[in-house]
C-alpha cells in the first residue's frame, strides 16, 4: 500500500470516529507520534501565501495528486 493509500485509509477511518473514540485517538497520537505536527499558524492570516507554499512543495503536491486520483477512482 502506498503512503497516499495509507493516508486515505486513515482519513476515512478517522472520519467515521466521533466522541470518546476520536478524543482517545488524538490523545494516543499525541503521545506516540515522534514528530509533532507542524504549526499552520504562519498561513492562517495569509491564505494565498499558504496555498503558494503548498504548491511549491513538489513532493507534497505529487502526493496530493496521487491521493486525488485515488479518490476519483
Amino acid at each position: 500500500m502506498t503512503e497516499a493509500e495509507l493516508k486515505l485509509t486513515l482519513f476515512r477511518w478517522i472520519d467515521q470516529l466521533s466522541g470518546d473514540h476520536l478524543h482517545k485517538l488524538v490523545e494516543f497520537m499525541g503521545k506516540n507520534v515522534e514528530k509533532p505536527l507542524e504549526p499552520v499558524s504562519d498561513f492562517q492570516n495569509d491564505l494565498e501565501a499558504g496555498y503558494e507554499a503548498m504548491a511549491a512543495d513538489k513532493k507534497r503536491e505529487a502526493e496530493a495528486m496521487e491521493w486525488g486520483e485515488g479518490v476519483l477512482n
